[in-house]
């Protein structure tokens, strides 16, 4: 009997399965998604499990229309430098005519900010908790900015992944500073950097029927609202787009808020 049980514990975990989410979409600059976590073909049947994924974010200039750079000449309350501010506006979004339609970084980059990290964590039979976990230090590069490239913050990590299943991240960048006196001509700029937060809870609770770990991402986003935002989960070779954020309102620039505490 126990072998039975045993055989068809290893054919319900053979077939790694896609997160089961619908990706969000909008213009809020916050979503919660829920994303369970296949267990590993060769090990999901083990007393210990061990489960990796990737999550890439990437923060991109959506098309700067005249509309958009009209209004956000009236946000700012520009007069006499209006017409040079719609000039630098409309050159601005050379990302336009290509969006991120993949995690893959790109040469020359897609995105004004493209950053990814890896998790890998270690469920064990009995145990809500996860029995270990490590956070990998994140990949992040800045988009072209004329001949110029921007810049990344030090990435912000807090892992409790192995006391509470809990661990946050945070991730953006900035102008490259030869840009940044050109965009204060138009306004102050008191905070520079666009960046994206990851708060996250693992939790590794067996499946009802086979008993095995069957671990489940609780995923909380926020970014700035300014630019837009495309995330990508990828896990067991199989990656899925989970968040769309459209908002592009170039002033939002000139009113970022502070970086996060993680």
């Amino acid at each position: 009997m126990h072998l039975l049980l045993f055989f068809f514990s290893l054919l319900a975990c053979r077939k790694p399965v896609l997160p089961s989410v619908q990706p969000l979409s909008g213009t809020d600059s916050e979503a919660v998604i829920t994303l369970p976590l296949a267990c590993l073909d060769e090990n999901c049947a083990q007393p210990v499990t061990t489960h990796r994924f990737t999550l890439t974010a990437k923060l991109y200039l959506d098309a700067l229309n005249r509309d958009n750079c009209e209004q956000s000449a009236e946000q700012l309350g520009l007069r006499a430098l209006r017409p040079m501010f719609i000039a630098l506006c409309l050159r601005s979004s050379p990302d336009q005519k290509r969006q991120p339609t993949d995690p893959a970084f790109t040469t020359p980059p897609d995105a004004r900010i493209s950053a990814q990290y890896t998790v890998q964590f270690s469920c064990q039979n009995g145990r809500a908790l996860p029995l270990s976990g490590q956070i990998e230090e994140p990949h992040i590069i800045g988009g072209k900015e004329g001949f110029v490239y921007g810049q990344q913050f030090p990435s912000r990590i807090v892992n409790r992944i192995d006391e509470t299943g809990k661990f946050n991240v945070v991730m953006g960048g900035h102008p490259h500073w030869l840009t940044n006196p050109v965009l204060r001509v138009y306004g102050k700029r008191p905070r520079k950097d666009i960046w994206v937060k990851s708060t996250a809870t693992i939790d590794c609770r067996p499946d009802q029927t086979s008993g095995i770990p069957s671990p489940v991402l609780q995923l909380r986003l926020e970014s700035t609202d300014f630019p837009s935002q495309k995330v990508w989960f990828s896990h067991n070779n199989q990656t899925s787009l989970i968040w769309t954020k459209n908002k592009d309102l170039f002033s939002l620039l000139w009113s970022l808020p502070e970086i996060p505490a993680p």
